[in-house]
């Protein structure tokens, strides 16, 4: 009698008298199976019985074997329900679906309930019934306290993990110090980049009040100006323009010496106490000006308002050119002799109350220069351009109006017009006594000016 193990370990064959029984062998082993018993036939369908069968002939016995498997069960320690699997020897578990848990975050499955040694589904086998326990991380709630500053949206952070530094939050009067454990004394700060968190917390808004600063306004001999409080690291509002007869003014300045640190009301912030000085330009004494007629001027007139109405000090009385005077086209000039040679920084144009719009200059350029060359009224160089060449070109300059080029005229448009047109003249011009205006085209597309004043500034 032979026996095939059919795998297992090997069996040595007995010889057997006819009509005995045979001896049973011990059993045969295979790894991963169990062993079940001997076999009559290969196909494992009836099994020999030793304590009754004989041998009446050679025989073989086949070994019969059960594979060897075990229950893997899934303890999901207060989270939903996974089902126990059935794996057989050496095979790998199939990974569940996460359970899951109310406010925590599933962690994995252990071998261990004190979860020291973590099951790995790629790498690990079953030789054994097991049980895998799940582990739960707790969510935790991050509050943010930003004690009256503005809000801050609360954080859900997994336990032993860091919560994410939020915006900086504002509040009046105030800068902000940080984030604090305590809301008494402040003496614990969080740090986000090392602290973590490992239950619920709230976090405390630490604020440093700011000092309250006064900006005075030096007018300098202007109206006055009232002071300002102003929170520390703020802007300070600017206020109304000061006014001062004969002068114009250009602006706030940090220095009162050279004025060559202007205050940016938009940029710049208060850190201190501080006075502003106001810079002004004075205007040109108007009675030193005179009316220079050069080659090519326009000196036509209507009821005899010369140009010299310009600078008489009135607005009533105004200077109006003719419109049917032969000759004149566009471009058209005037000069004005201001009576000393000076540096000049602005002037203003003044426009008649009423035609607003219609009959000013709208595009012109004008020209400076400190001394005249040659006869004035006949010479050509001052009518074919050449006087050009030797004069300065202190810009070109727009008559604007707020709601555009159209024919409206707004209220905006009058409030803007009754106020003057002033025009800068750039700092790197050299001094001059002699100004031309180039008229290029006016408002009202005729060839007829009206103006009342005109007012001139020196550095």
């Amino acid at each position: 009698m032979t026996f095939n193990s059919n795998g297992g370990s090997a069996v040595s064959p007995q010889t057997v008298a006819e009509d005995e029984k045979v001896t049973k062998p011990t059993n045969p082993t295979r790894e991963g199976y169990t062993f079940r018993a001997w076999y009559k036939e290969a196909a494992l369908n009836t099994e020999w019985d030793f304590a009754n069968d004989v041998v009446t002939s050679d025989i073989t016995l086949y070994a019969g074997w059960s594979e060897n498997s075990y229950e893997v069960s899934f303890e999901s320690n207060g989270g939903s329900a996974v089902f126990t699997q059935t794996i057989a020897e050496g095979g790998k578990v199939v990974e569940p679906a996460p359970p899951a848990k109310d406010g925590s975050i599933f962690g994995g499955w252990f071998k261990d309930d004190t979860f020291q040694n973590q099951w790995n589904f790629n790498v690990n086998t079953v030789d054994r019934d097991i049980t895998l326990y799940a582990k739960w991380i707790q969510l935790c709630t991050v509050t943010f306290n930003s004690n009256e500053g503005t809000e801050v949206d609360p954080q859900t952070v997994a336990e032993g993990e860091k919560a994410e530094e939020p915006i900086t939050p504002v509040k009046d009067g105030y800068v902000f110090g940080g984030w604090f454990t305590d809301d008494e004394i402040f003496a614990i700060p969080w740090n986000f980049e090392e602290n973590t968190v490992s239950e619920d917390i709230e976090l405390y808004a630490k604020w440093i009040p700011l000092q309250q600063f006064t900006v005075n306004f030096d007018s300098n001999g202007g109206s006055e100006v009232g002071s300002k409080v102003v929170t520390e690291g703020s802007n300070v509002n600017e206020p109304n323009p000061p006014a001062k007869e004969g002068f114009l003014f250009d602006g706030w300045f940090k220095d009162d010496d050279n004025f060559e640190e202007p205050w940016n009301f938009a940029n710049d912030i208060v850190e201190d106490n501080i006075t502003l000085y106001a810079k002004w330009y004075e205007q040109m004494d108007k009675s030193k000006f005179n009316h220079i007629v050069l080659a090519g001027d326009n000196t036509s007139t209507v009821g005899d308002r010369p140009l010299p109405n310009l600078w008489d000090g009135t607005m009533t009385v105004i200077w109006v050119t003719n419109t049917t005077a032969t000759g004149i086209n566009f471009p058209w000039y005037f000069t004005l002799d201001i009576g000393v040679v000076s540096e000049l920084r602005c002037f203003a144009l003044f426009g008649r109350n009423e035609y607003q719009y219609t009959q000013q200059p709208r595009e012109f350029s004008v020209w400076g220069t400190d001394e005249l060359k040659g006869p004035s009224n006949n010479d050509p160089y001052y009518s074919n351009g050449s006087w050009k060449n030797d004069w300065t070109f202190m810009g070109d300059f727009k008559l604007e109006k707020p709601s555009g080029d159209g024919p409206e005229v707004t209220q905006e448009d009058l409030a803007f017009y009754r106020a003057g047109f002033t025009f800068n003249i750039g700092e790197d011009f050299p001094a001059v006594r002699y100004l031309r205006f180039e008229i290029k085209n006016t408002w009202g597309g005729n060839a007829q000016i009206v103006l009342a004043e005109i007012y001139i500034y020196e550095r």
